[in-house]
């Protein structure tokens, strides 16, 4: 709920920026696999859009075993069969800006920065029964980023542009787990439960480039 709230401040305040501007609207694709997606925006006196973006990777997979195997439980050979099935969705909000800085005829120059925020839905289950850690790690693990770029636009027409941008994304993330936990005292011959607790950060550094189609209304 607090980063819906976050998104939705920042949603205002750059809407309300636009009460003393000539406004358009903006509508850009980024074609590609990953953080490309498309973009909804407002183009304020041509010099400034600041953009809200979207994008879904989604993924689901399924394994099949079957053939004989011993028992030990039966003594015996059985036939089996198992099935393991396992999918992945990530949803990524992002919220930014375009900053134009030079024209030269039909070209337009930019800088641009977005901050992004990824949030992970992952089920896996064994022979229908599902497996909670899988989704319990997933709920501990917490992502977000930031990428500055640069680019240009060629306006074919009053209100479309094809452009490039190149950049460098950077994504932040840590995962906390708290774990009940046994411990085997043996100067005493009792059992201690106490808490295990995991932490990881994650820093990663890398550079993108994109070819977007905009569309000013």
């Amino acid at each position: 709920m607090r980063q819906i709230t976050f998104y939705l401040i920042c949603v205002i305040i750059m809407f309300s920026t636009t009460l003393f501007a000539q406004v358009d609207f903006a509508f850009g694709v980024k074609p590609g696999i990953g953080l490309n997606g498309a973009y909804f925006g407002v183009n304020i006196n041509g010099n400034v859009v600041p953009f809200i973006g979207f994008d879904y990777i989604g993924a689901s997979g399924t394994l099949e075993e079957s053939g004989v195997r011993y028992d030990y439980n039966l003594s015996q050979l059985i036939d089996y069969s198992d099935k393991d099935e396992a999918s992945v969705s990530i949803y990524n909000l992002s919220i930014g800006g375009k900053f134009f800085f030079m024209n030269v005829q039909a070209i337009k120059s930019y800088f641009t920065g977005t901050f992004f925020k990824p949030f992970f839905s992952a089920d896996y289950k064994q022979n229908g029964e599902t497996e909670t850690k899988v989704k319990d790690a997933v709920d501990n693990l917490n992502i977000w980023g930031l990428s500055f770029g640069f680019g240009t636009e060629y306006y074919f027409s009053d209100n479309f542009s094809v452009g490039g941008e190149f950049g460098m994304r950077l994504f932040m993330g840590t995962f906390k787990r708290t774990e009940k936990h046994n411990v085997y005292n043996p100067n005493t011959g009792t059992m201690l439960e106490t808490d295990r607790n995991y932490n990881a950060d994650l820093n990663l550094q890398l550079t993108y480039s994109v070819v977007s189609l905009n569309y000013y209304f």
